[in-house]
């Protein structure tokens, strides 16, 4: 039998884990939010671009076509009676930009299609505990971290043209970099070259105690060797002393349960296109 001092007071407050007093170690599923907000907010910075922080959403726009570099993260879970209010601001502010704007949401969303996005899929989000060691290279393969303009500049390239990033194809170069993202600690970037060909790219942005890998792409040249494994290692083990997570496509995630990742849930992505 409970007792009377079990059951929760009307007027108590009850924590989701996602008010913004929360602490951001809260979960691994916090962490890998603010670590992406952090990785947008940075990429804007260096860009130049306007970002939006809410209380429901943070929104970050490069103001280009960029794809990924052009993304809404929900910051907290959105029901239909929220939806109603939300995805309009969001509507509104992200209207000026050109190219497509992401929609990320870590859980189940209402049907956002009458508001103009439309549904991409649901990612798996993944995470793998910290520790471990690094394998060989393929043979003939040296992975580089970028440390100047020009690894840079290949990173660009491959990412653009591998991944791919078709809003991109024909913009000049250094459109998506800029000399200022070699002075971020936090974001680190790594090629794949065969011989002195730039074949590979992989990024990892570290905060809130997470390696964030993302943005692994390889030239279809290049694909089948096992260099995407390799340069995912390198952003898996940016901080060995930490946990690495990633969002991968149901097609890619064989090689990362291989390596250890867990299939932790899966998120919702929506996508808007604009003039």
């Amino acid at each position: 039998e409970k007792s009377e001092a079990s059951e929760p007071q009307q007027d108590e407050h009850l924590i989701s884990g996602w008010e913004e007093e929360v602490p951001a170690d809260d979960t691994l599923m916090r962490q890998f939010v603010l670590n992406l907000i952090d990785e947008a907010r940075a990429a804007v910075n260096d860009l130049g671009g306007d970002v939006v922080d809410t209380p429901h959403f943070f929104a970050a726009d490069v103001r280009r076509p960029a794809t990924f570099f052009n993304m809404a993260v929900f910051q907290r879970p959105i029901f239909e009676e929220s939806a109603d209010t939300v995805l309009p601001s969001l509507n509104a502010w992200c209207s000026a930009g050109t190219g497509m704007m992401l929609l990320l949401s870590p859980w189940p969303t209402p049907d956002f299609t009458s508001q103009g996005w439309a549904l991409m899929g649901h990612p798996p989000i993944h995470v793998r505990p910290a520790g471990g060691v690094i394998p060989e290279v393929p043979p003939g393969i040296q992975i580089r971290e970028v440390s100047d303009l020009a690894s840079l500049l290949h990173w660009e390239t491959v990412i653009i043209e591998g991944y791919p990033l078709e809003e991109m194809r024909d913009l000049a170069a250094g459109s998506l970099v800029t000399e200022r993202m070699l002075a971020h600690s936090s974001c680190r970037r790594w090629v794949a070259y065969r011989g002195e060909t730039p074949v590979g790219a992989v990024l990892a942005h570290v905060s809130h105690r997470i390696n964030q890998v993302a943005l692994v792409a390889t030239l279809p040249e290049a694909r089948r060797m096992g260099i995407g494994e390799a340069l995912t290692w390198r952003a898996t083990m940016a901080d060995p002393s930490l946990p690495a997570m990633l969002m991968s496509s149901d097609e890619g995630r064989s090689v990362y349960q291989r390596m250890g990742y867990l299939p932790l849930t899966r998120a919702t992505l929506w996508y808007r296109l604009r003039p």
